[in-house]
Order: C-alpha cells, then structure tokens, then sequence
C-alpha cells in the first residue's frame, strides 16, 4: 500500500471513531486492544530574506506555508504489543509533499523496558525526540538539526529558511526518522527521581559504498515529575515540575567519501541537555539549554552529499527560556554554532523572542515570533550575512 492510499485510509477510519477526551478518537476493540486517531495542523506565514533571483542580494520573501498536516493511527493489540502510524502532508518548495512520517511496532514485557522497531526518531538529542505539539519557540532550535539524519546542518528562520553554508548534505533514506530498533524505559530509582534511557541501532546513512549501521544512546534523570515517554515537549505549560538532565551519544563509520582525498568520513555527535519546568510566582518558568558537539573528521567537501563537512561541524549551544501566565507564554531564545573551517564559514549568532496565546492549552493555539539569525561571513552567493524573519502561525492538535 503506498504512503497516499494508506493516509486516506487512516483518515477515512478517524471519522468513523468516537471522540475521545485528549486522546483524539478512540475506539475500543476489546478489553484489551484499541485504535485511537488524532491529527496536527500548523500553518505559517512568514516574511524573510532568500536569494530569489540569485543575484548577490538577499530579497524580501513573505510566504504561507503547510508546515505540518498529519494523521496519527495508535493501535493497542494487547498490554505487550502496540503500533502507531503517522503520515505528513507539508510545503516543500512549491509543492505539498506526502510522506510516510512514523510506522513502528512496540513489545512492552516490563514495565521498565520496551523494543521499538521501525521508522522512528533517533534519541541523538532532546530537542530531536520533542513533539513540535509541544514546542514552545514555535520550531526546534537549528541545532537540533546537527544530527545524522536531520541532515547535520543550521537551518535558521524557525528551521524555515536552508543555511547552504552550514549544511554538510547528508541524509537518510526516512527524512528525519530513521530505520532500526530502540530499547526504552523509564526506570525510578526513589519517589522524585527517575533514569530514562535509549539504546538504539539505526540504518543511519550510507553513502561510502559500506554498510554500516549508526548506534544512538541517550540517559536521562528527571527530579521531581517523570517523562516516562520516548517522547517529549519543551513546555508543558505548568502540568509538570520537574528537572531533567541527559546526554546522548550518535556514532557512525563511514558515512560519506570526502572528495579531495578519497577518504572515508566518520560521524560523530554528542548532546549534554539541562530542561526545568516549575511554578513561579502567579505563572509557570520553562527553561532549557543544551551544548551539541559535531565531528567530521575535519573533512571537505562530501562527494556524494555534496556539502563541506567542516563548515556543518563544529561545537555550539542554545538557551530558551518561557514564562506561562494565564492564556499567554512570552518566550525568548539564543543559540550560536562555531564550525570547525579555517575560515569560519557556517558559523553563526542568532536570537529570537516571541508570544503563544494558548486558546485550548496544546491543542489550539497562535504563535508568533522574530529571529534574527547573523553569519559570522556573508553568506554564499550573496552579499549579505544577517537573515530576519517574522513568522506568525495557527497550531491545533487533536
């Protein structure tokens, strides 16, 4: 069945479910098995700068964009086996893209400890394993694109603009997902303390004429409330206090050729991540940070993935910090990349603050924000270094 049919298949059976509170549509097979439907909408307007005409300069693009449709399909086949299926329809240039977004199955035999086997996130980073539902700066933070098969690259605006001088080229087969199998669980080790970990095994990428696989691991402690979850978001809007601390660790040998020499390049990438929710005052405090480290083996240019693998590689960090009150969230960020070129290409400043009006929580809500995002060269092809983008958009989730 191809990815088209089996979306207006999930689609076609969610209207057929009954509502069922915060869980989209459930139906209720029997005692022990269920299938339960939801989607997600976010749609965009944005005003930025591009190289429309591909002269030197960089010209005002104001655009609306599909950023995210999606239909979700849980299904409990007993207390041990679940799946879950999400397709995506998305602007991709000028076009909508439809996709195959998530497909795995799940064996629970302990409550400790789950298998998931699939196409999936791959635990390189926190910021890549939360929802977009749940993100509070309107998009992920660029940096958490340094991962393998997020393409190891920036990608500023809101990741709504492509940043070609930081962008190393590689990807996988399964977009931001990836192919393998993950062992997951959320263990408590006291009352208020709990170890979350992820040992996973991927098909990664492959572009060096040798198969080998990419192995991602990931610990995490929570005080206070857990995140039992394999995901999770980056505000939860005051129904949690907790502070959680992780490190993740993303390896794979030969993922490309650099083209000058012939070499293979190794991929390597590492991830230490500080997230705090808690009451203050009237309102509630989200703040997060991580450090991610991105090596390369100081190569050049990719031959098969094109890119110049030391302008993407390098060290940096980002810092996000939110205040709830009532129906509105004011928000502001920072994040900087320093890459590993001689000259300095692919490194950059970028800032942005913004607001989330909350209409139903996570489940409908207006955001709007402004990044600045400053290169530390002009960028390629142009005479610019500084890109500005204002974007305003509409969330719901189902």
């Amino acid at each position: 069945m191809c990815q088209r049919q089996l979306g207006s298949w999930v689609a076609v059976v969610s209207m057929a479910l009954p509502v069922a509170a915060h869980a989209g549509a459930k139906l209720q097979l029997t005692e022990d098995s269920y299938i339960d439907v939801g989607f997600q909408l976010q749609g965009f307007y944005f005003n930025t700068q591009r190289n429309i005409d591909e002269d030197a300069e960089l010209e005002t693009a104001n655009d609306f964009s599909l950023r995210r449709g999606r239909v979700r399909m849980k299904s409990e086949i007993t207390k041990y086996v679940d799946t879950f299926f999400q397709t995506e329809v998305a602007s991709t240039g000028n076009a909508l893209d439809v996709r195959m977004l998530d497909a795995w199955m799940r064996l629970k035999p302990h409550p400790w400890v789950s298998l998931y086997i699939g196409q999936l996130l791959a635990p390189a980073n926190r910021q890549g394993l939360s929802s977009p539902r749940g993100a509070m700066t309107i998009d992920r933070p660029s940096l958490s694109s340094r991962s393998l098969t997020w393409g190891a690259r920036a990608r500023p605006g809101f990741t709504l603009n492509r940043y070609a001088d930081g962008d190393s080229g590689l990807r996988g087969k399964a977009g931001s997902r990836d192919l393998g199998a993950i062992l997951f669980g959320s263990v408590p080790l006291a009352e208020i303390v709990h170890v979350n970990y992820w040992l996973s095994v991927f098909d990664g990428v492959q572009n060096a004429g040798e198969d080998h696989l990419r192995y991602t691991a990931r610990l995490q402690v929570n005080i206070f409330d857990r995140e039992p979850r394999y995901n999770m978001i980056s505000t939860y809007l005051g129904d949690k206090r907790t502070v959680a601390i992780g490190a993740s660790v993303d390896l794979q040998n030969a993922v490309d050729i650099e083209d000058a020499t012939g070499r293979q390049v190794d991929y390597r990438h590492y991830s230490v991540d500080v997230f705090v929710e808690h009451p203050l005052g009237p309102g509630f405090v989200t703040a997060e940070g991580a450090l991610s480290l991105l090596d390369l083996g100081d190569a050049g240019e990719l031959r098969t993935a094109g890119g110049v693998a030391n302008q993407a590689a390098g060290k940096g960090f980002f810092t996000q910090l939110g205040y709830r009150i009532a129906a509105f969230q004011p928000w502001a960020g920072v994040e900087a990349w320093e890459s590993d070129a001689d000259d300095g290409r692919g490194s950059f400043w970028a800032t942005k603050i913004g607001m989330n009006y909350l209409i139903k929580e996570h489940h409908a809500r207006i955001v709007a924000g402004y990044e600045l995002f400053r290169s530390d060269r002009k960028i390629s092809a142009s005479t610019d270094n500084a890109i500005g983008t204002f974007t305003a958009a509409m969330f719901v989730y189902y």
